[in-house]
Protein backbone atom coordinates (compact mmCIF):
# COMPACT_ATOMS: atom_id res chain seq x y z
CA UNK A 1 0.00 0.00 0.00
CA UNK A 2 3.02 2.48 0.71
CA UNK A 3 4.15 2.95 -2.15
CA UNK A 4 0.94 3.38 -4.63
CA UNK A 5 -0.33 5.69 -1.68
CA UNK A 6 2.94 8.11 -2.44
CA UNK A 7 2.33 8.45 -5.31
CA UNK A 8 -0.69 9.40 -5.14
CA UNK A 9 0.06 11.53 -2.82
CA UNK A 10 2.77 12.71 -5.31
CA UNK A 11 0.38 13.28 -7.99
CA UNK A 12 -2.48 15.34 -5.59
CA UNK A 13 0.47 17.64 -4.95
CA UNK A 14 1.15 18.35 -8.44
CA UNK A 15 -2.98 19.05 -8.68
CA UNK A 16 -2.45 21.33 -5.75
CA UNK A 17 0.61 23.38 -6.90
CA UNK A 18 -1.15 23.85 -10.84
CA UNK A 19 -3.98 25.24 -9.22
CA UNK A 20 -3.23 27.33 -6.19
CA UNK A 21 -0.26 28.83 -9.09
CA UNK A 22 -3.35 29.56 -11.66
CA UNK A 23 -6.66 30.00 -9.29
CA UNK A 24 -6.50 33.91 -9.52
CA UNK A 25 -9.66 35.57 -11.26
CA UNK A 26 -12.04 37.72 -10.29
CA UNK A 27 -15.09 36.63 -9.00
CA UNK A 28 -17.73 36.59 -11.56
CA UNK A 29 -21.92 35.76 -11.83
CA UNK A 30 -22.77 33.56 -8.79
CA UNK A 31 -19.78 33.81 -7.12
CA UNK A 32 -20.70 37.51 -6.45
CA UNK A 33 -23.88 36.37 -4.89
CA UNK A 34 -22.29 33.69 -2.64
CA UNK A 35 -19.13 36.03 -1.16
CA UNK A 36 -22.03 38.78 -0.90
CA UNK A 37 -24.43 36.42 1.21
CA UNK A 38 -21.29 35.49 3.23
CA UNK A 39 -20.21 38.66 3.84
CA UNK A 40 -23.25 39.69 5.40
CA UNK A 41 -23.54 36.30 7.53
CA UNK A 42 -19.87 37.31 8.51
CA UNK A 43 -20.98 40.92 9.89
CA UNK A 44 -24.75 40.36 11.89
CA UNK A 45 -24.55 36.05 12.13
CA UNK A 46 -27.59 36.09 10.25
CA UNK A 47 -28.88 36.29 6.63
CA UNK A 48 -31.02 39.24 5.08
CA UNK A 49 -34.46 38.85 4.49
CA UNK A 50 -36.32 39.80 1.09
CA UNK A 51 -37.59 42.75 -0.18
CA UNK A 52 -40.51 43.82 -1.84
CA UNK A 53 -38.95 43.37 -5.53
CA UNK A 54 -37.40 39.90 -4.69
CA UNK A 55 -41.43 38.72 -3.18
CA UNK A 56 -42.68 40.22 -6.60
CA UNK A 57 -40.56 38.34 -8.63
CA UNK A 58 -41.34 35.06 -6.86
CA UNK A 59 -44.66 35.42 -7.41
CA UNK A 60 -43.67 36.11 -11.06
CA UNK A 61 -45.63 39.80 -11.12
CA UNK A 62 -41.52 41.26 -12.13
CA UNK A 63 -39.40 40.37 -14.69
CA UNK A 64 -36.25 39.52 -12.99
CA UNK A 65 -34.16 36.62 -10.83
CA UNK A 66 -35.33 34.64 -8.23
CA UNK A 67 -33.10 34.15 -4.45
CA UNK A 68 -33.78 30.57 -4.82
CA UNK A 69 -30.19 29.16 -3.34
CA UNK A 70 -29.93 27.60 0.15
CA UNK A 71 -27.84 29.33 2.65
CA UNK A 72 -25.28 26.36 2.99
CA UNK A 73 -22.27 27.64 0.90
CA UNK A 74 -22.45 31.02 2.22
CA UNK A 75 -22.22 30.11 5.65
CA UNK A 76 -19.40 27.71 4.62
CA UNK A 77 -17.32 30.79 3.01
CA UNK A 78 -17.51 32.77 6.20
CA UNK A 79 -15.89 30.17 8.23
CA UNK A 80 -13.64 29.20 5.92
CA UNK A 81 -12.81 32.60 4.93
CA UNK A 82 -12.30 33.57 8.51
CA UNK A 83 -14.98 36.00 8.24
CA UNK A 84 -12.87 38.37 5.88
CA UNK A 85 -14.47 38.66 2.90
CA UNK A 86 -13.35 41.95 1.69
CA UNK A 87 -10.43 40.74 -0.23
CA UNK A 88 -11.88 39.09 -3.38
CA UNK A 89 -8.36 37.58 -4.24
CA UNK A 90 -7.44 35.82 -0.54
CA UNK A 91 -11.19 34.83 -0.27
CA UNK A 92 -10.69 32.56 -3.66
CA UNK A 93 -7.07 31.59 -2.13
CA UNK A 94 -8.22 30.17 1.15
CA UNK A 95 -11.52 28.83 -0.81
CA UNK A 96 -9.13 27.30 -3.46
CA UNK A 97 -7.20 25.30 -0.58
CA UNK A 98 -9.77 24.28 2.03
CA UNK A 99 -12.13 22.74 -1.07
CA UNK A 100 -9.06 20.97 -2.64
CA UNK A 101 -7.64 19.76 0.84
CA UNK A 102 -11.31 18.14 1.48
CA UNK A 103 -11.17 16.45 -1.79
CA UNK A 104 -7.99 14.90 -1.55
CA UNK A 105 -8.96 14.11 1.73
CA UNK A 106 -11.51 11.94 0.73
CA UNK A 107 -10.08 10.58 -2.94
CA UNK A 108 -7.26 9.14 -0.50
CA UNK A 109 -9.43 7.91 1.99
CA UNK A 110 -11.87 5.99 -1.18
CA UNK A 111 -7.94 4.88 -2.16
CA UNK A 112 -7.33 3.17 1.05
CA UNK A 113 -10.17 0.64 0.73
CA UNK A 114 -9.24 -0.39 -2.82
CA UNK A 115 -8.19 -3.95 -3.82
CA UNK A 116 -4.48 -5.01 -3.25
CA UNK A 117 -4.11 -6.67 -6.68
CA UNK A 118 -5.57 -3.11 -8.20
CA UNK A 119 -3.30 -0.58 -5.85
CA UNK A 120 -1.10 0.64 -9.05
CA UNK A 121 -3.54 1.06 -11.38
CA UNK A 122 -5.35 2.51 -9.17
CA UNK A 123 -3.56 5.03 -7.46
CA UNK A 124 -2.60 6.21 -11.27
CA UNK A 125 -6.34 7.00 -12.10
CA UNK A 126 -7.28 8.43 -8.97
CA UNK A 127 -3.93 11.12 -9.47
CA UNK A 128 -3.58 11.43 -12.66
CA UNK A 129 -7.51 12.33 -13.39
CA UNK A 130 -7.73 16.19 -12.91
CA UNK A 131 -11.95 16.13 -12.86
CA UNK A 132 -12.56 15.51 -9.15
CA UNK A 133 -10.76 18.85 -8.79
CA UNK A 134 -12.14 20.91 -11.66
CA UNK A 135 -14.53 23.23 -9.86
CA UNK A 136 -11.75 23.20 -6.28
CA UNK A 137 -11.10 26.78 -7.39
CA UNK A 138 -14.48 28.13 -7.72
CA UNK A 139 -16.53 30.01 -5.14
CA UNK A 140 -19.29 27.70 -5.14
CA UNK A 141 -20.83 24.59 -3.46
CA UNK A 142 -20.05 21.76 -5.81
CA UNK A 143 -16.44 20.83 -4.56
CA UNK A 144 -18.31 20.69 -0.93
CA UNK A 145 -21.49 18.69 -2.37
CA UNK A 146 -18.35 16.21 -3.88
CA UNK A 147 -16.77 16.09 -0.37
CA UNK A 148 -20.32 15.55 1.35
CA UNK A 149 -21.59 12.88 -0.84
CA UNK A 150 -18.62 10.67 -1.00
CA UNK A 151 -18.49 11.49 3.04
CA UNK A 152 -21.92 9.98 3.32
CA UNK A 153 -21.39 7.02 0.87
CA UNK A 154 -17.96 5.60 2.69
CA UNK A 155 -20.04 5.88 6.01
CA UNK A 156 -22.81 3.98 4.80
CA UNK A 157 -21.10 1.39 3.53
CA UNK A 158 -18.48 0.82 6.35
CA UNK A 159 -20.82 0.97 9.51
CA UNK A 160 -23.62 -0.54 10.60
CA UNK A 161 -26.67 0.75 13.33
CA UNK A 162 -29.16 3.21 13.94
CA UNK A 163 -26.36 6.10 15.29
CA UNK A 164 -24.14 5.92 12.42
CA UNK A 165 -27.09 5.95 9.85
CA UNK A 166 -28.24 8.91 11.26
CA UNK A 167 -24.75 10.35 11.11
CA UNK A 168 -24.35 9.31 7.25
CA UNK A 169 -27.57 10.72 6.37
CA UNK A 170 -27.49 13.79 8.29
CA UNK A 171 -24.23 14.15 5.89
CA UNK A 172 -25.63 13.41 2.35
CA UNK A 173 -29.02 15.40 3.51
CA UNK A 174 -26.68 18.05 4.14
CA UNK A 175 -26.22 18.85 0.53
CA UNK A 176 -29.56 20.17 0.02
CA UNK A 177 -28.62 23.21 2.19
CA UNK A 178 -25.65 23.35 -0.88
CA UNK A 179 -27.63 22.62 -3.80
CA UNK A 180 -31.79 22.38 -3.47
CA UNK A 181 -31.77 20.01 -6.39
CA UNK A 182 -29.97 17.34 -3.70
CA UNK A 183 -33.15 17.07 -1.38
CA UNK A 184 -33.95 14.12 -4.30
CA UNK A 185 -30.93 12.63 -3.72
CA UNK A 186 -30.82 11.72 -0.48
CA UNK A 187 -33.94 9.71 -0.25
CA UNK A 188 -32.21 7.55 -3.41
CA UNK A 189 -29.01 7.41 -1.43
CA UNK A 190 -31.05 5.82 1.75
CA UNK A 191 -33.35 3.21 -0.64
CA UNK A 192 -30.07 1.70 -2.20
CA UNK A 193 -28.06 1.17 1.28
CA UNK A 194 -31.38 -0.26 2.32
CA UNK A 195 -31.50 -2.54 -0.66
CA UNK A 196 -27.76 -3.53 -0.51
CA UNK A 197 -27.95 -4.28 3.25
CA UNK A 198 -30.39 -6.55 2.91
CA UNK A 199 -27.59 -9.02 1.66
CA UNK A 200 -25.04 -7.87 3.37
CA UNK A 201 -23.38 -8.40 6.62
CA UNK A 202 -22.46 -5.61 9.14
CA UNK A 203 -19.42 -4.31 8.08
CA UNK A 204 -18.85 -2.46 11.09
CA UNK A 205 -16.38 -4.80 12.68
CA UNK A 206 -12.78 -3.51 10.72
CA UNK A 207 -10.75 -6.10 11.36
CA UNK A 208 -12.45 -8.39 10.01
CA UNK A 209 -14.64 -6.88 7.12
CA UNK A 210 -11.05 -5.33 5.78
CA UNK A 211 -10.77 -9.14 4.45
CA UNK A 212 -13.84 -9.49 2.93
CA UNK A 213 -12.58 -8.94 -0.62
CA UNK A 214 -12.53 -12.90 -0.76
CA UNK A 215 -15.31 -13.85 0.99
CA UNK A 216 -19.11 -13.80 -0.07
CA UNK A 217 -21.18 -11.55 1.53
CA UNK A 218 -23.31 -13.25 3.88
CA UNK A 219 -27.02 -12.77 2.94
CA UNK A 220 -29.32 -14.14 6.05
CA UNK A 221 -29.82 -11.85 9.02
CA UNK A 222 -28.55 -8.37 7.23
CA UNK A 223 -32.18 -6.54 7.02
CA UNK A 224 -31.60 -3.38 8.00
CA UNK A 225 -33.50 -2.50 11.37
CA UNK A 226 -36.09 -0.32 11.76
CA UNK A 227 -34.37 2.05 13.88
CA UNK A 228 -31.62 2.72 11.36
CA UNK A 229 -34.54 3.62 9.05
CA UNK A 230 -36.24 5.89 11.48
CA UNK A 231 -32.42 7.34 12.46
CA UNK A 232 -32.15 8.14 8.62
CA UNK A 233 -35.31 9.24 8.46
CA UNK A 234 -35.48 11.46 11.50
CA UNK A 235 -31.54 13.08 10.07
CA UNK A 236 -33.59 14.04 6.67
CA UNK A 237 -36.30 15.66 8.22
CA UNK A 238 -33.82 17.77 10.50
CA UNK A 239 -31.87 19.37 7.46
CA UNK A 240 -35.14 19.85 5.14
CA UNK A 241 -36.69 21.69 8.77
CA UNK A 242 -33.53 23.86 8.65
CA UNK A 243 -33.93 24.64 5.05
CA UNK A 244 -37.55 25.45 5.79
CA UNK A 245 -36.61 27.61 9.11
CA UNK A 246 -34.16 29.30 6.78
CA UNK A 247 -36.37 30.05 3.70
CA UNK A 248 -39.99 31.19 6.25
CA UNK A 249 -37.43 33.87 7.84
CA UNK A 250 -36.13 34.83 4.17
CA UNK A 251 -39.77 35.40 2.67
CA UNK A 252 -41.77 35.46 6.10
CA UNK A 253 -43.89 32.62 4.40
CA UNK A 254 -43.39 28.99 5.15
CA UNK A 255 -41.27 27.25 2.11
CA UNK A 256 -38.64 24.83 1.10
CA UNK A 257 -37.32 26.54 -1.59
CA UNK A 258 -38.25 29.38 -3.90
CA UNK A 259 -39.17 29.01 -7.42
CA UNK A 260 -36.34 29.20 -9.98
CA UNK A 261 -36.64 32.23 -12.30
CA UNK A 262 -33.92 33.74 -14.44
CA UNK A 263 -34.03 36.57 -16.45
CA UNK A 264 -32.57 34.57 -19.79
CA UNK A 265 -35.09 31.55 -19.12
CA UNK A 266 -36.34 31.53 -22.12
CA UNK A 267 -33.10 31.49 -24.04
CA UNK A 268 -31.53 28.08 -21.71
CA UNK A 269 -34.81 27.20 -22.60
CA UNK A 270 -34.52 27.38 -26.51
CA UNK A 271 -30.92 26.14 -26.35
CA UNK A 272 -32.49 22.78 -24.89
CA UNK A 273 -34.16 22.00 -28.38
CA UNK A 274 -31.40 21.47 -30.47
CA UNK A 275 -28.49 19.33 -30.79
CA UNK A 276 -25.29 21.43 -29.36
CA UNK A 277 -22.45 20.73 -26.34
CA UNK A 278 -22.44 23.26 -23.65
CA UNK A 279 -20.56 24.96 -24.66
CA UNK A 280 -22.05 26.09 -27.35
CA UNK A 281 -25.23 26.88 -25.28
CA UNK A 282 -23.83 28.73 -22.35
CA UNK A 283 -21.24 31.11 -25.19
CA UNK A 284 -24.68 31.87 -26.59
CA UNK A 285 -27.19 32.50 -23.53
CA UNK A 286 -24.25 34.62 -21.98
CA UNK A 287 -23.40 36.53 -25.05
CA UNK A 288 -27.06 37.65 -25.81
CA UNK A 289 -27.74 38.56 -22.18
CA UNK A 290 -24.76 40.67 -22.15
CA UNK A 291 -25.77 42.56 -25.22
CA UNK A 292 -22.88 41.17 -27.34
CA UNK A 293 -22.95 39.18 -30.98
CA UNK A 294 -23.28 35.68 -30.64
CA UNK A 295 -22.31 32.84 -33.56
CA UNK A 296 -24.81 29.27 -33.67
CA UNK A 297 -23.93 26.14 -35.49
CA UNK A 298 -26.44 26.03 -38.67
CA UNK A 299 -28.58 22.75 -36.58
CA UNK A 300 -29.49 24.98 -33.88
CA UNK A 301 -32.23 26.54 -36.66
CA UNK A 302 -35.37 24.27 -37.57
CA UNK A 303 -35.64 26.49 -40.74
CA UNK A 304 -35.73 30.38 -41.65
CA UNK A 305 -38.18 31.55 -39.78
CA UNK A 306 -36.32 30.64 -36.64
CA UNK A 307 -33.09 31.97 -37.84
CA UNK A 308 -34.87 35.66 -38.75
CA UNK A 309 -36.09 35.47 -34.81
CA UNK A 310 -33.15 34.51 -33.52
CA UNK A 311 -31.71 37.23 -35.32
CA UNK A 312 -33.79 39.76 -33.95
CA UNK A 313 -33.77 39.06 -30.87
CA UNK A 314 -30.03 39.12 -30.51
CA UNK A 315 -29.96 42.28 -32.48
CA UNK A 316 -32.43 43.53 -29.76
CA UNK A 317 -30.76 42.54 -27.15
CA UNK A 318 -27.43 44.15 -29.35
CA UNK A 319 -29.39 47.29 -29.26
CA UNK A 320 -31.63 47.93 -26.57
CA UNK A 321 -30.50 45.39 -24.05
CA UNK A 322 -31.63 41.97 -22.63
CA UNK A 323 -35.39 42.49 -22.08
CA UNK A 324 -38.86 40.62 -21.49
CA UNK A 325 -39.11 41.31 -25.03
CA UNK A 326 -36.46 39.24 -26.44
CA UNK A 327 -36.76 35.93 -23.67
CA UNK A 328 -39.94 35.56 -24.92
CA UNK A 329 -39.27 35.33 -28.78
CA UNK A 330 -36.43 32.57 -26.99
CA UNK A 331 -39.38 31.14 -25.29
CA UNK A 332 -42.28 31.16 -28.41
CA UNK A 333 -39.61 29.25 -29.97
CA UNK A 334 -38.60 26.83 -27.76
CA UNK A 335 -42.15 25.87 -27.04
CA UNK A 336 -42.84 25.51 -30.86
CA UNK A 337 -39.87 23.28 -31.65
CA UNK A 338 -41.36 21.07 -28.47
CA UNK A 339 -44.40 21.05 -29.89
CA UNK A 340 -43.38 20.37 -33.67
CA UNK A 341 -40.33 18.17 -32.87
CA UNK A 342 -40.92 16.48 -29.31
CA UNK A 343 -38.85 13.48 -30.67
CA UNK A 344 -36.18 15.48 -31.26
CA UNK A 345 -36.08 17.69 -28.16
CA UNK A 346 -36.12 13.70 -26.11
CA UNK A 347 -33.19 12.74 -28.11
CA UNK A 348 -31.70 16.42 -27.24
CA UNK A 349 -32.05 15.03 -23.24
CA UNK A 350 -30.97 12.05 -23.41
CA UNK A 351 -27.67 12.95 -25.01
CA UNK A 352 -27.30 15.47 -22.20
CA UNK A 353 -26.81 12.13 -20.63
CA UNK A 354 -23.46 11.54 -22.43
CA UNK A 355 -22.54 15.28 -22.52
CA UNK A 356 -22.08 15.41 -19.24
CA UNK A 357 -19.70 12.93 -18.93
CA UNK A 358 -17.83 12.67 -22.48
CA UNK A 359 -17.14 16.27 -23.32
CA UNK A 360 -14.02 18.68 -24.36
CA UNK A 361 -14.13 20.79 -21.39
CA UNK A 362 -10.28 21.03 -19.52
CA UNK A 363 -9.63 22.17 -15.81
CA UNK A 364 -8.94 25.96 -16.54
CA UNK A 365 -6.22 26.14 -14.58
CA UNK A 366 -4.78 23.27 -16.31
CA UNK A 367 -5.40 25.36 -19.49
CA UNK A 368 -3.50 28.47 -18.10
CA UNK A 369 -0.71 25.94 -17.14
CA UNK A 370 -0.23 24.49 -20.84
CA UNK A 371 -0.74 28.21 -22.04
CA UNK A 372 2.89 28.78 -22.59
CA UNK A 373 3.29 24.86 -23.76
CA UNK A 374 4.18 24.87 -27.70
CA UNK A 375 1.13 23.71 -29.15
CA UNK A 376 2.53 20.58 -30.96
CA UNK A 377 3.26 19.62 -27.06
CA UNK A 378 -0.11 20.68 -25.79
CA UNK A 379 -2.89 19.18 -27.83
CA UNK A 380 -1.73 15.82 -27.71
CA UNK A 381 -1.67 16.27 -23.61
CA UNK A 382 -4.84 17.95 -24.20
CA UNK A 383 -6.04 14.43 -25.97
CA UNK A 384 -4.84 12.03 -23.52
CA UNK A 385 -6.41 13.54 -20.87
CA UNK A 386 -9.45 13.36 -23.17
CA UNK A 387 -8.86 9.69 -23.72
CA UNK A 388 -7.77 9.09 -20.10
CA UNK A 389 -11.79 10.70 -18.99
CA UNK A 390 -13.68 8.73 -21.68
CA UNK A 391 -11.49 5.16 -20.34
CA UNK A 392 -12.22 6.24 -17.04
CA UNK A 393 -16.25 6.76 -17.68
CA UNK A 394 -16.07 2.72 -19.68
CA UNK A 395 -14.27 1.40 -16.84
CA UNK A 396 -16.22 2.86 -14.24
CA UNK A 397 -19.71 1.52 -16.32
CA UNK A 398 -17.44 -2.04 -16.27
CA UNK A 399 -17.01 -2.06 -13.04
CA UNK A 400 -20.26 -1.51 -11.83
CA UNK A 401 -21.58 -4.25 -14.55
CA UNK A 402 -18.69 -6.79 -12.58
CA UNK A 403 -19.88 -5.90 -9.73
CA UNK A 404 -23.74 -6.24 -10.30
CA UNK A 405 -23.18 -9.83 -11.85
CA UNK A 406 -21.26 -11.05 -8.61
CA UNK A 407 -23.84 -9.51 -6.73
CA UNK A 408 -26.94 -11.37 -8.79
CA UNK A 409 -24.77 -14.85 -8.53
CA UNK A 410 -24.46 -14.32 -4.42
CA UNK A 411 -20.30 -14.01 -5.02
CA UNK A 412 -20.13 -10.53 -4.39
CA UNK A 413 -17.44 -9.17 -1.65
CA UNK A 414 -17.74 -5.60 0.49
CA UNK A 415 -16.17 -4.11 -2.11
CA UNK A 416 -18.30 -4.51 -4.89
CA UNK A 417 -21.53 -3.22 -2.19
CA UNK A 418 -19.42 -0.39 -2.16
CA UNK A 419 -19.31 -0.12 -5.74
CA UNK A 420 -22.88 -0.51 -6.39
CA UNK A 421 -23.34 2.36 -3.96
CA UNK A 422 -21.21 4.38 -5.73
CA UNK A 423 -22.33 3.64 -9.06
CA UNK A 424 -26.27 4.11 -7.73
CA UNK A 425 -25.29 7.78 -6.92
CA UNK A 426 -23.51 8.36 -10.15
CA UNK A 427 -26.43 6.86 -12.05
CA UNK A 428 -29.03 8.73 -10.15
CA UNK A 429 -27.31 11.69 -10.67
CA UNK A 430 -26.77 11.95 -14.26
CA UNK A 431 -30.66 10.85 -14.42
CA UNK A 432 -31.37 13.82 -12.47
CA UNK A 433 -29.33 16.68 -13.95
CA UNK A 434 -29.68 15.25 -17.21
CA UNK A 435 -32.96 13.95 -18.22
CA UNK A 436 -35.31 15.07 -15.17
CA UNK A 437 -34.05 18.62 -15.07
CA UNK A 438 -32.47 18.98 -19.08
CA UNK A 439 -29.28 20.20 -18.32
CA UNK A 440 -26.25 19.19 -20.08
CA UNK A 441 -23.52 21.19 -17.56
CA UNK A 442 -20.92 19.20 -16.79
CA UNK A 443 -20.59 20.90 -12.99
CA UNK A 444 -23.72 19.62 -12.08
CA UNK A 445 -21.82 16.21 -12.04
CA UNK A 446 -18.52 17.29 -10.25
CA UNK A 447 -20.07 15.33 -6.87
CA UNK A 448 -20.10 11.85 -9.22
CA UNK A 449 -16.47 11.96 -10.44
CA UNK A 450 -14.71 10.20 -6.97
CA UNK A 451 -17.55 7.54 -7.71
CA UNK A 452 -17.09 6.69 -10.74
CA UNK A 453 -13.28 6.58 -10.17
CA UNK A 454 -14.26 4.23 -7.69
CA UNK A 455 -16.11 1.73 -10.46
CA UNK A 456 -12.87 2.32 -12.46
CA UNK A 457 -10.71 0.47 -10.23
CA UNK A 458 -12.43 -2.45 -9.95
CA UNK A 459 -11.86 -3.80 -13.69
CA UNK A 460 -8.07 -2.79 -12.45
CA UNK A 461 -7.53 -5.83 -10.31
CA UNK A 462 -7.61 -7.76 -13.46
CA UNK A 463 -4.02 -6.18 -14.61
CA UNK A 464 -2.68 -6.39 -10.78
CA UNK A 465 -4.35 -10.28 -11.56
CA UNK A 466 -2.07 -10.38 -14.33
CA UNK A 467 0.93 -8.97 -12.96
CA UNK A 468 0.89 -11.71 -10.10
CA UNK A 469 0.38 -14.64 -12.58
CA UNK A 470 3.30 -13.49 -15.07
CA UNK A 471 5.78 -13.36 -11.31
CA UNK A 472 4.15 -16.37 -10.16
CA UNK A 473 6.86 -18.75 -12.58
CA UNK A 474 9.77 -16.96 -11.03
CA UNK A 475 8.50 -17.20 -7.90
CA UNK A 476 7.78 -20.75 -7.92
CA UNK A 477 11.25 -21.23 -9.59
CA UNK A 478 12.58 -19.39 -6.44
CA UNK A 479 11.05 -22.23 -3.93
CA UNK A 480 12.66 -24.73 -6.00
CA UNK A 481 16.34 -23.89 -5.93
CA UNK A 482 17.35 -24.85 -2.84
CA UNK A 483 15.39 -28.75 -3.43
CA UNK A 484 17.66 -28.81 -6.16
Amino acid sequence: MKRPLWVLVALLLAHFSIIVRHHARPLITDELYYAAKARYFAEHHTFPRAGPREREIAAGRVWGTTDWRPPGYPVFLALASGSDIDHDAALRLRVTIVQFLLLAALLIATFLFVDARARWPAALLFGLSPWPFEFANDVGPDAINAFLIGTALLIFWRTRGAAWSFVAMLVASATLLFRPEMIAMAPVIAIVVCGVRQRQSPLSHAAAELRLQQRRLASPHSTPTWREAVAMLFAFAIVVSLQVAYRTAFTGEPGLFGPLRLTNSGAFAWTRTWLGTEKEAYDFVYAVTEGRRADLPSRAFGDAREREDVARAVRMAHERGYSPEVDAIFAALAEKRRREKPLLVAAVRALNVVQLWIHLETNPPILEALTPVPRIIRRPILGLLLLLKIAAVILGCIGAGQALRRWHRGEADALDALTILMFAYVIARTLLTGVVLDWRVHRYVASAWIPMLWCASIPCRGIGRLRSSKELPDARSDLQTPAQ
